[in-house]
């Protein structure tokens, strides 16, 4: 591969079979985030990759096949589209999902501590809420809104600049399996956001 498209150290040439990586977007407690290109199209891709830490543990498992899953349903301008959800062969079956390569900061990014103006700020609550209410009409329930899980796409027009990230704490109303990943009691979500 060119300089420019070599696979970052710790990674194998390929994910997935059909994903090669580019660079590290970024990383959390339970998983990784790359941009990728896709092999057979040439797409430029994000994926997000389990540690082998987090997916040997159950619950932690089961929340990121929930977020792939809930992800996956949801068709909205203001969610962030998922377009594959498999495991890695070359990673011993670690799951990844594959979503949209977004161009931006989150909000947490963005403002940084910044007062932002009136129209802006209502602009940006307005589309939070359209996403928030498609996800509300599926009966999901994000369970973790907070300026670092909402995306500010770069150079798009004011209709769809806010998209909702990172699926991993949310609930579908009813849903027994989140019986089985959420402990009676614990609280889900940021502590600064949360509902009081």
């Amino acid at each position: 591969l060119p300089a420019a498209r070599k696979a970052p150290a710790d990674r194998p040439e390929r994910i997935g079979g059909k994903y090669l990586p580019i660079r590290l977007l970024a990383t959390g407690n339970a998983s990784a985030v790359y941009e990728v290109e896709h092999l057979h199209t040439g797409e430029h891709l994000a994926l997000k990759l389990m540690n082998p830490r987090a997916w040997r543990d159950p619950m932690s498992l089961a929340r990121f096949k929930r977020e792939a899953r809930v992800s996956a349903q949801v068709k909205s301008d203001h969610v962030v589209r998922v377009i594959d959800a498999d495991v890695a062969a070359e990673l011993a079956d670690a799951p990844f999902l594959v979503m949209e390569l977004l161009q931006g900061q989150t909000l947490d990014e963005l403002t940084a501590g910044y007062r932002q103006s009136s129209p802006l700020v209502l602009n940006w609550i307005r589309q939070v809420s359209r996403g928030v209410e498609r996800l509300h009409t599926l009966g999901i329930v994000h369970r973790d809104l907070r300026p670092a899980n909402l995306f500010r796409i770069h150079g798009s027009d004011e209709a769809v600049a806010i998209k909702i990230l990172d699926f991993g704490a949310s609930k579908r109303l009813g849903d027994i399996d989140d019986q089985n990943t959420t402990t009676q009691g614990t609280i889900v979500g940021s502590p600064p956001y949360l509902s009081p």
